[in-house]
């Protein structure tokens, strides 16, 4: 199978990242931090969204399927209330991103192979981190934490990519 570096879902993860690391190192911390914190709660609201299209009582075990359900309705509500009133009230912003970090949790702890429910809730560690910390009334210098965050993550994408190109070259097989 032929690998395209630049046609996968992970180099445009990795456009994404890079550009919020470099927003927050060059953006004021008034303007970088409620910028990724709108842009995480609306991820949050479309994942939401998407976990309920997802649903399905048939194809899942009883116990994943009330997961994903109560998963879509924390997002549904974590999203919309972090979006109207997360920015106005740190302590309010640090409870929704706790909340929200309650099922990825419950989901890791309950993994037999911990490490891939680590990579697959990546992003949802990721999006609760911002939530508690991308708060305007928070402290300036945590833009550059959360910079060096968006930037690790990055380039462990790029590291990754650039080890299954040397596989695809080698003729061996990589993961996407």
């Amino acid at each position: 199978m032929e690998y395209h570096f630049f046609k996968r879902t992970s180099f445009v993860f990795l456009v994404i990242f890079s550009c919020l690391a470099l927003i927050y190192f060059i953006a004021p911390a008034k303007y970088s931090l409620p910028f990724t914190y709108y842009f995480m709660c609306i991820s949050i609201i479309i994942i939401g969204i998407f976990k309920f299209t997802m649903l399905d009582v048939d194809t899942q075990t009883k116990s994943s399927y009330y997961l994903d359900l109560s998963e879509a309705i924390i997002n549904s509500i974590v999203g919309v209330v972090a979006i109207n009133f997360g920015q106005e009230y740190f302590g309010l912003s640090v409870i929704l991103g706790v909340i929200y970090l309650i099922v990825p949790s419950i989901k890791l702890a309950i993994a037999k192979i911990k490490l891939n429910q680590l990579f697959i809730d990546s992003f949802k560690f990721l999006a609760g981190f911002v939530i508690i910390a991308s708060n305007a009334n928070f402290v300036w210098w945590i833009k550059y934490i959360i910079g060096i965050v968006f930037l690790g993550v990055a380039i462990s994408i790029l590291i990754t990519k650039l080890i299954h190109l040397n596989q695809a070259r080698k003729g061996g097989t990589f993961y996407e």
